[in-house]
């Protein structure tokens, strides 16, 4: 699709891409133990749109819309396209830190982190694959 829509500010939407992480692209294997919240806000974005958290628990992952409760582990304040781009592996970690796109606060251990658990890209589960493939 990238090939055909580029993807801009326009076409972009953080809420997709964080959920599409949180389904698809979680690396399960660098997840932490025990429950973390992070707090993400895209202040870009219009009000319905700006506050989301992802819980991770049981070596999974959940994207939500509400507090999911307890103080956030970690805060994510980022610009939307940067969010996206980085999410989606079009831009490196320390390039959307280093311009301030994107700002992480939270315990140092969690920071180091957080973006090894992006894939950049789908997992597709082996039982999906066989009924598709």
């Amino acid at each position: 699709g990238e090939r055909w829509m580029p993807v801009t500010a326009e076409r972009s939407d953080p809420a997709y891409a964080l959920w599409a992480w949180c389904q698809v692209q979680i690396n399960q294997s660098a997840l932490p133990d025990g429950r973390v919240v992070i707090a993400f806000n895209f202040f870009e974005e219009r009000p319905s749109n700006r506050r989301f958290w992802m819980l991770l628990e049981h070596r999974g992952a959940e994207s939500c819309r509400s507090d999911p409760g307890g103080q956030p582990d970690l805060t994510v304040e980022a610009r939307s396209q940067a969010f996206v781009d980085w999410h989606r592996g079009a831009r490196s970690w320390r390039d959307v830190l280093r311009t301030g796109d994107i700002t992480v606060k939270g315990p140092q251990q969690l920071r180091r982190a957080f973006p090894s658990w992006n894939l950049h890209a789908p997992v597709v589960d082996k039982e999906f694959s066989r009924l598709t493939g």
